[in-house]
């Protein structure tokens, strides 16, 4: 904080140093407010500091009118504004913001590149991001390192997974961000190999740390029954390394051994995040746990755990409900599925999503409410996808009804022509043995 006293004007150096060691947003306020008495708001390097101290609190509004206030926005300032705006899920009005910066007269530096391309790997636009890349290539700056792992990143999360290859084959030099990167986009495009094997390369390397991150991406790239013995022993390195009580890495391990179908150690790890490591269970965790049980036939235990969430203060995500409601539909309970989607509404004020919906149309179809789950799917405030009709066509095996059964394979023909072998079967088996049976 600043000390006013009379007679001394702070200076510029002073305004910086107080916004570096800032600790709340309130005093922030005060600092701004000091600024604007002694005229130095619109000065670039102090008001740029403002922005940034707004940015990081998420007050967007006034790191905005601050910004507008500068009476040079050089691109220290632009790059400020659109990584405040990035690092608040504002992606688009970042993309925005840097589409602005050359009529402005400014040109992107390579911090500003590097953030544009982290919010077009937010929000899935390769196209841009390649226009964007082509500009990072014409300007010479593919050799600096934080520019190229958000170029991984970006291919990783936009399915262009030979290209994230690419650039990490030829970087010359590599940070653990670098490894990170390429290790989630392996788990992310479903390649739970490579990204056990890039792991695994990387614990040998010996120039980098593996940290958190690291631990996070691979074991999220551990999906099935036949990734448990590697999430295993990952795992285990990471409480080696000291890192089990690293709440984010228990998370995905508790998360990890539910997807793998280790129920019994996806509890033990979750109860030893609070009795042995001392970290208290936030509401990711108590998720993980959650939908791991109730996804592995576990709906009571599932629902018990999640009272016991909504006690210690937890606020369940839509995600929770999407693995309760599977959850209900597997068990038979239906009426309490019915209740969890009406309780997700009204009590939680989440708006249910497409996977809600394929969810209640499989809790309705199993328990025999053909007629209420095909209005479901007629009726639905979203376009059906391909699971939400594969749901129905399932109901309509397990009740013998042929030609709801056709009529849906239709339709999940349409959506998913690749998988219709899978559909046809789905369709005709039992009514197959049926007509076998006829005389």
């Amino acid at each position: 904080m600043i000390r006013e006293e009379p007679g001394i004007i702070p200076t510029r150096i002073t305004f910086l140093h107080a916004l570096e060691k800032l600790k709340n947003l309130a005093e922030g306020r005060k600092i701004h407010e000091l600024a604007i008495t002694v005229g130095l708001e619109s000065d670039t390097a102090v008001g740029t500091a403002i922005v940034t101290m707004y940015g990081k609190s998420g007050s967007l509004a006034d790191a905005k009118r601050v910004f507008d206030r500068l009476k040079r926005r050089d691109v220290v300032a632009w790059t400020a504004l659109i990584t405040a705006y990035t690092q608040n899920g504002h992606c688009e009005e970042a993309l925005d913001l840097y589409s602005s910066m050359e009529p402005d007269g400014v040109a992107p530096n390579q911090y500003t590149f590097t953030i544009v391309i982290d919010a077009c790997a937010e929000l899935g636009r390769l196209d841009e991001g390649i226009a964007i890349h082509a500009r990072i290539t014409a300007a010479g700056l593919e050799s600096w390192i934080e520019v190229v792992n958000s170029l991984i990143n970006l291919y990783g999360n936009c399915k262009r997974l030979s290209e994230a290859e690419r650039i990490f084959q030829r970087m010359p030099r590599r940070s653990s961000v670098s490894w990170n990167s390429m290790i989630a986009a392996y788990a992310h495009n479903g390649h739970p190999g490579d990204a056990i094997d890039l792991y695994k390369r990387m614990r040998g390397d010996g120039s980098v740390k593996l940290d958190p991150v690291t631990f996070v991406n691979v074991l999220g790239a551990c999906y099935s029954q036949e990734d448990l013995a590697a999430g295993r022993s990952i795992h285990h390195d990471a409480i080696a390394r000291g890192l089990g009580s690293h709440l984010v890495l228990a998370s995905a391990a508790v998360s990890m051994y539910g997807r793998c179908g280790s129920v019994e150690e996806s509890m033990a790890t979750f109860e030893r995040m609070e009795i042995k490591d001392g970290v208290a269970a936030n509401d990711v965790s108590w998720m993980n746990m959650i939908s791991a049980l109730a996804r592995h036939g576990s709906i009571d235990e599932a629902l018990e755990l999640f009272r016991e969430m909504r006690l210690e203060g937890g606020k369940p995500s839509e995600i929770v409900f999407i693995s309760i409601l599977h959850g209900c539909s597997h068990s038979g309970t239906m009426e309490q599925g019915l209740g969890h989607f009406l309780s997700m509404i009204q009590d939680h004020g989440l708006a249910p999503r497409v996977e809600h919906y394929g969810c209640l149309i499989d809790l309705l179809g199993r328990g025999g409410h053909l007629d209420l789950a095909q209005d479901l799917v007629d009726q639905m405030p979203f376009e059906p996808d391909a699971r939400a009709w594969s749901n129905f066509l399932g109901s309509c095996r397990l009740h013998s009804d042929r030609d709801r059964a056709e009529a849906a394979a239709i339709r999940v023909f349409e959506l998913e022509p690749e998988k219709a072998a899978i559909y046809v079967s789905l369709s005709g088996m039992c009514f197959a043995e049926e007509d076998e049976e006829d005389p």
